[in-house]
């Protein structure tokens, strides 16, 4: 698993031809905890998206696609996925507050939102660490906050 940050300026490779695509500025997430893409900035300073079916491997350094006709397109308006998310309370159904968001955990191999890490504050982070809490205990998503079951209190 790999944290939504870490894609970020990570090199994009075609597998066909070797040649660098762009880097990565953003993620773009779809329903059901998928990602439907990622979005590229060209060497050329352009702005294209790449399916996330067509996504070989994500590896520590680099990010390896096999384009086929039509995959990649021009897109403006890239957006990074973490504003998306980042900021947001985490509240369980108890009431009580777990913190707020500051990335998304990506089960890269599938293409999927696994998780949200969520912060406590800056001491808590520091003594304790920050939490992941998983997707499948989101329970909503609002304007203002997250709804979290109450089965993820550690």
């Amino acid at each position: 698993m790999i944290k939504g940050r870490e894609f970020r300026n990570k090199p994009v490779f075609d597998a066909a031809s070797g040649k660098l695509l762009g880097y990565v500025v953003g993620l773009k997430p779809a329903e059901n905890w998928r990602l439907e893409g990622l979005f590229l900035i060209s060497p050329r300073r352009e702005p294209f998206f790449v399916p996330f079916q067509s996504v070989s491997s994500v590896g520590r350094d680099s990010v390896v696609v096999e384009i086929r006709p039509g995959d990649m397109r021009m897109e403006a308006g890239a957006e990074w996925a973490g504003p998306v998310y980042r900021g947001l309370a985490v509240v369980s159904l108890a009431g009580e507050s777990i913190g707020t968001i500051e990335d998304i955990v990506v089960a890269e191999e599938q293409g999927m939102i696994a998780g949200f890490e969520v912060s406590d504050g800056l001491l808590k982070d520091l003594l304790i660490g920050r939490r992941i809490i998983p997707a499948e205990n989101v329970l909503r998503f609002g304007d203002d906050a997250v709804i979290v079951t109450d089965t993820q209190q550690e």
